[in-house]
């Protein structure tokens, strides 16, 4: 009689995180992203929401957006450039790459997220960017703004952080979505399947130009304008 293989399912790998003591060490205000918001904002508006974020900089000028999840884990920091103009640079990196952290497993946390353990009531607007969350929080800090960062970056393990809470959901404009861009209807949908009390903020397609969707704004490019930048 022949012995059945056994079947031995294959590990998960577990996050990996980073020192904790990081977002300090590298805390900044002086990366182009903050220097392009104190030209448009008032400066203690900036400074607060810089300090809710964490913002660092790498030394070179680019901004490290921190991501910590709710347990206060430092997941990962994401290094980015912005011009003058407060439009992205070329440079993209992560901080696990530039410390050469060996075996380093990037799972991702939503951007602000480490800010729903210091909130519990605060509704949270859930947005694509980082600069969308910064400078969202910056003219409207009685809500909690968080990041997916990236149109198609999010998952249910990533949203899991957001359970009972109120969230609002906004979307950036695409004339052309990109490949494999989740309708974020359906991220609606899942959220609600979730225990999450989400809804659609959809002003930005309703009244958006053709102009505007081709260069595909977002929540801060609506926000700049009202402030006249």
């Amino acid at each position: 009689m022949n012995e059945q293989a056994s079947f031995t399912p294959p590990q998960t790998r577990l996050p990996s995180y980073m020192d904790s003591s990081l977002p300090a060490n590298y805390r900044s205000n002086t990366s182009s992203f903050v220097q392009f918001l104190l030209g448009v904002f008032p400066k203690d508006m900036v400074y607060q929401a810089s300090e809710a974020y964490k913002l660092g900089s790498d030394g070179y000028g680019n901004v490290i957006f921190w991501q910590i999840d709710i347990q206060n884990r430092c997941r990962a920091g994401k290094i980015v450039s912005y011009k003058p103009d407060g439009h992205r640079g070329k440079y993209l990196n992560w901080m696990h790459s530039v410390l050469k952290l060996k075996d380093f497993n990037l799972a991702q946390a939503l951007f602000g997220e480490h800010l729903l353990s210091m909130d519990l009531k605060s509704p949270i607007c859930l947005v694509e960017s980082a600069k969308s969350a910064v400078i969202g929080s910056v003219v409207q800090p009685e809500c909690l703004w968080l990041s997916t960062e990236g149109a198609i970056n999010w998952n249910i393990e990533k949203l899991s952080s957001l359970r009972q809470r109120r969230v609002i959901v906004i979307p950036d404009l695409w004339e052309k979505p990109p490949k494999g861009k989740n309708d974020w209807h359906l991220l609606v949908n899942v959220l609600r399947s979730m225990d999450i009390d989400a809804y659609y903020w959809d002003a930005l397609e309703q009244n958006a130009t053709s102009e505007q969707r081709e260069k595909g704004w977002d929540i801060a490019d609506y926000i700049l304008e009202k402030f006249n930048y």
